[in-house]
């Protein structure tokens, strides 16, 4: 080999172990909007709609219903998600509970701080000991 060639395939090798080092940490962790209080209702409204988020979206996370609807969840303190790329839910222990996609069929009416119609999926729970979400 020519050792014109040998610096290219030299330098070629070197470029594609930089890139490989230079990939984009997705999975920071960020606190999830918590509820102010208990929801404006818990009868349970009945949906069909998936959980989605993303990092760049003020709400971090929310629903989306088949029809195109988005509402944003609110969680009990201490929940906080990650996107390694796509959502993941956590709760207050560390457990993964939720992920993008997960199929939500009901939820608590609830509001954002700014008043804004929110959701508080169900079956993450309201009162003490009852927030652990699906297993």
């Amino acid at each position: 080999m020519s050792d014109d060639l040998r610096g290219l395939v030299s330098g070629l090798a070197l470029a594609v172990a930089v890139s490989a080092c230079a990939t984009v940490d997705t999975s920071r962790s960020f606190a999830l909007p918590v509820t102010l209080g208990s929801p404006l209702t818990c009868a349970g409204v009945g949906t069909e709609a998936v959980l989605d988020g993303s990092p760049d979206d003020r709400h971090i996370t929310w629903i989306v219903s088949p029809l195109g609807g988005k509402k944003p969840v609110l969680w009990p303190p201490g929940w906080t998600a990650q996107f390694n790329p796509d959502l993941q839910v956590f709760d207050p222990q560390g457990r993964k509970r939720y992920e993008a996609g997960y199929y939500v069929s009901g939820y608590c009416m609830a509001q954002t701080a700014d008043g804004e119609p929110a959701a508080m999926l169900d079956n993450v729970g309201i009162g003490p000991g009852n927030s652990s979400g699906p297993d």
